[in-house]
């Protein structure tokens, strides 16, 4: 074997590659604002984001671990938060927007004021942080199968390709039962992992349906 190539297995992992964690994990971020401006607080938002930046993680590192499982939960969840802070301000938006309307302030401040006092506004409405509470727990609800399905499958894996590589001097090549045994634990890990995500996915739109 060729000591230049490199595969997934044997790649160093830079951290740093958490960038691409932090870009997809926006498309959750952008899911959670436009439901909230809808009135949901949907767990469906933190799923996506969870999902999108594990993609994310490992696209622009070439390789998947749990480090960076663990790295793109954190920066999805940072992302939630960020996008439930805006929610903050875009309330207050919208309360000056209709008070201006009634007469009652003779300005509108920025988008960008808004978020500028949003601690403010957080220290007079505290059940502000109620409704990051709730998200954050759905969100954990939502994707913590998930997280523990991609976990075991890429341990499946990873144990695959341990029985599938070269014997040693002091090792004996895997039998053919064995490969076959890893690969159909894999595969089945990674079919429950999509029933997972599917009848999440299902709940979550009848429980909107429901709501409508």
């Amino acid at each position: 074997m060729n000591p230049s190539i490199k595969n997934s297995d044997t790649q160093a992992e830079n951290v740093l590659f958490g960038i691409g964690a932090f870009l997809f994990s926006l498309v959750g971020g952008v899911l959670y604002y436009l439901l909230y401006q809808m009135g949901y607080l949907a767990a469906l938002s933190g799923l996506v984001g969870v999902i999108c930046a594990i993609k994310g993680y490992s696209f622009f590192a070439k390789k998947e671990s749990t480090k960076g499982t663990v790295i793109s939960v954190i920066i999805a969840a940072l992302v939630l938060v960020a996008a439930w802070y805006l929610c903050v301000a875009s309330d207050l938006h919208a309360a000056y927007k209709e008070w201006y309307a009634q007469g009652e302030v003779d300005f509108i401040p920025s988008f960008f004021d808004c978020v500028r006092v949003v601690p403010d506004i957080l220290k007079d409405f505290p059940e502000y942080f109620k409704d990051l509470a709730i998200s954050l727990i759905l969100a954990a609800v939502g994707c913590g199968s998930y997280i523990a399905n991609t976990i075991k499958n890429r341990r499946l894996k990873a144990e695959a390709s341990a029985n599938n590589a070269a014997p040693t001097s002091d090792s004996k090549p895997a039998s053919a039962e064995q490969k076959e045994k890893s690969d159909e634990d894999a595969e089945e890990a990674s079919d429950e992992n999509t029933e997972v995500v599917s009848i999440f996915l299902s709940l979550q739109e009848n429980k909107i349906k429901a709501m409508m």
